[in-house]
């Protein structure tokens, strides 16, 4: 998905490459494959995983 629209902001996808170094608050991981989701926790970024990348929720990552 190469963007999604919130309200009145578009917000654009990057890589899994480029999510760990990025300046994000939040992640939403939309599609599975080998996130960098024990960087995004270490740097406190929040994640919305909505495949199940990552197994069982934790303090940073939550699922619907």
């Amino acid at each position: 998905m190469p963007s999604v629209r919130l309200g009145s902001e578009t917000l654009h996808s990057i890589s899994r490459d480029d999510v760990a170094k990025s300046d994000a608050q939040l992640v939403a991981v939309l599609v599975g494959g080998n996130w960098p989701l024990a960087e995004l926790e270490a740097r406190g970024i929040a994640v919305f995983d909505a495949v199940n990348a990552g197994g069982a929720p934790g303090t940073h990552r939550e699922r619907l």
